[in-house]
């Protein structure tokens, strides 16, 4: 197999035309996300509405999504410890 590829003229073209930066400026300003005016909540992304759909639909059953650990930390933070205690936790969860 030989070191360099042949292309086709389109995607030479592409290839170009990528390279200059030409084309790709109404990409970018599509892919910007407009501000949302002050005051106005935030919309849900499709993943977050699913998740609260299940949450309403059916409220016997544990949350799917929650907080399973909470690290509150004052000082400097001490990495020996911190490998240490959540070495401990995961060997406490196997058992």
């Amino acid at each position: 197999m030989s070191a360099t590829t042949t292309l086709s003229d389109a995607k030479r073209k592409l290839l170009e035309k990528l390279s200059k930066g030409i084309g790709s400026q109404s990409r970018v300003q599509a892919e910007q996300i407009a501000k949302r005016p002050s005051g106005v909540p935030t919309s849900l992304a499709s993943s977050q509405e699913q998740v609260l759909n299940r949450e309403d639909s059916v409220p016997q059953i544990p949350p799917l999504y929650n907080e399973s650990v909470t690290i509150y930390r004052y000082g400097p933070l001490d990495i020996v410890a911190l490998e240490w205690t959540s070495l401990r936790l995961r060997k406490a969860s196997r058992k």
